[in-house]
C-alpha cells in the first residue's frame, strides 16, 4: 500500500519534472509502438541540460539505435525497491520511446535465489540488478555480474563503484530521524544521531528490530563501523527504552498518530509519503554522519539486451536520470545533483564511513553480533 501510494504521488512530480520531456504520466511507460526520435538531441542546450553534454548524447543515442536494431525493446531489472521506480522508468522512456523498463521487486533470499536460478538454467531474463550491498556482494564475488563502466559516471566518487569497474550505485536510501511536530519543538528536535540520547527522549520513541537486516541494521552497522559515535553508542541507544516493532513502517505508523514522538532511524523516501497524507512529522538528515545505502547496478554476464541495459545504466547518471532519482526521494549520488527534498548534493553531505563490498559480508556478521548483545 506504501509503495502504490508512493508511486502515485511521485508520478506527479516527475510529469511536473519533465516539462515536455513526457508524452503521459501515471506511473506507465510510454507505448513503445509510437516512437519519434528521444528529445535529447533536439537542441544543444537541451542535451546539455538532460544528458550532460553533446558526447553524452551523440553515444547514448548510438547504445539507443544498437538496441532497436537489435530487438531489445525491454530491460529487465530486479532489486528490492523497484516499485518505487515506476515513474522515473517513465521519463527514461519518455526520452528512448522504443524503450520500456520492466522492474522486478526481490530482495534478501528472493533476491539472489532469482538471479542464481536464471545463471544456472540458462534462461536468462534479467539484464540488470539493482541492490544493496549485502545483496549484491556474493553474486559479484561468483562472476555473476560483467565489467562495464558507465561513460556518465565521470562525477561519481569511486566510494559508490567497486573496484573492478562492475558495480556502480546512482541512487541511495537515506535514513534519518523523524520527530512528531506536535509532541516535539523544532528547537528541540534532535539534530544528529548523539542528540537521540537526551534524556527527555526516553520512552518516547519507536523503530525496526536492529537485530534484523534493514535500514535500522544497515544503519548501526554503519555507525558502529564509522567509530565517531563511540563503540558504546548502540548500548547507550538501548538504555533509552525505544519500543520495537516488526516493521519500520509501524513504527512510523506511531509517531504520525502520536502514540511515540520520535523514529530514529527512518528512510527519507517512506517519509515523504506519509508527510504527502498530512502527518504532523519532520524528517532530520543528521549532521553527524548521514547513513546512505546506495544501490548498486550492475549489468548480468549474460544481459539478453546488453546495449538497452547499458542505455539505462548511463542514463541513470545523467542530470535528467539524477533530477528524476531525487523526485522519487532517493539520493542521487552524483556529485553536485540536488538532493531530495531540499535537501544538499551528495559531496557536501557528511557520510558515515563507507564499508567496502568486498569487506560487507565479515563486518556486517560482526557488527550485528555487537548489536544483538547490546539489545537483549
Amino acid at each position: 500500500m506504501k509503495s502504490s501510494l508512493r508511486n502515485a504521488l511521485m508520478a506527479a512530480t516527475l510529469c511536473l519534472s519533465a516539462s515536455g520531456l513526457l508524452t503521459g504520466c501515471g506511473g506507465q511507460s510510454t507505448d513503445t509502438s509510437t516512437s519519434a526520435q528521444p528529445p535529447a538531441t533536439s537542441s544543444t542546450d537541451d542535451v546539455t541540460a538532460a544528458l550532460g553534454s553533446q558526447e553524452n548524447a551523440d553515444q547514448m543515442d548510438a547504445l539507443y539505435q544498437a538496441a532497436i536494431a537489435a530487438g531489445e525493446t525491454t530491460v529487465y531489472v530486479v532489486g528490492p525497491a523497484e516499485p518505487s521506480r515506476d515513474a522515473y522508468y517513465a521519463t527514461f522512456s519518455a526520452r528512448y520511446p522504443k524503450i520500456k523498463v520492466v522492474g522486478t521487486q526481490a530482495s534478501g533470499p528472493t533476491f539472489d535465489s532469482k538471479i542464481r536460478n536464471e545463471v544456472a538454467s540458462g534462461q536468462y531474463q534479467t539484464d540488470l540488478v539493482q541492490g544493496g550491498d549485502t545483496s549484491v556482494a556474493p553474486q559479484l564475488a561468483d562472476g555473476l555480474y560483467q565489467a562495464y563502466t558507465p561513460f556518465t559516471a565521470t562525477k561519481l566518487d569511486s566510494i559508490w563503484s567497486e573496484p573492478s569497474g562492475t558495480l556502480w550505485a546512482a541512487s541511495g536510501s537515506v535514513s534519518g530521524i523523524v520527530y512528531n511536530t506536535n509532541l516535539v519543538q523544532a528547537a528541540d528536535a534532535p539534530k544528529g544521531w548523539a542528540d537521540l540520547l537526551n534524556p527527555a527522549f526516553k520512552d518516547k520513541m519507536a523503530m525496526d528490530d536492529p537485530t534484523k537486516f534493514g535500514p535500522t541494521f544497515g544503519t548501526f552497522n554503519k555507525m558502529i563501523q564509522d567509530g565517531r559515535l563511540g563503540d558504546d553508542f548502540v548500548s547507550k541507544l538501548y538504555s533509552q527504552n525505544i519500543t520495537l516493532n516488526a516493521q519500520s513502517q509501524a513504527a512510523d505508523a506511531t509517531v504520525m498518530t502520536g502514540q511515540f514522538a520520535i523514529e530514529p532511524i527512518y528512510p527519507l523516501d517512506f517519509y515523504l509519503t506519509d508527510k504527502a497524507n498530512g502527518g504532523p512529522i519532520q524528517w532530520v538528515l543528521p549532521n553527524d554522519g548521514a547513513q546512505i545505502s546506495p544501490h548498486y547496478l550492475g549489468l548480468m554476464a549474460n544481459a539478453p539486451h546488453p546495449n538497452a541495459a547499458k542505455l539505462l545504466m548511463n542514463w541513470s547518471f545523467t542530470p535528467e536520470g539524477q533530477q528524476g532519482i531525487a523526485s522519487i526521494g532517493l539520493y542521487p549520488l552524483v556529485a553536485g545533483e540536488p538532493g531530495p527534498d531540499g535537501n544538499p548534493s551528495i559531496d557536501t553531505v557528511d557520510l558515515l564511513k563507507p564499508i567496502p563490498l568486498s569487506d560487507i559480508a565479515s563486518v556486517s556478521a560482526a557488527n550485528l553480533a555487537k548489536v544483538k548483545a547490546a539489545w537483549q
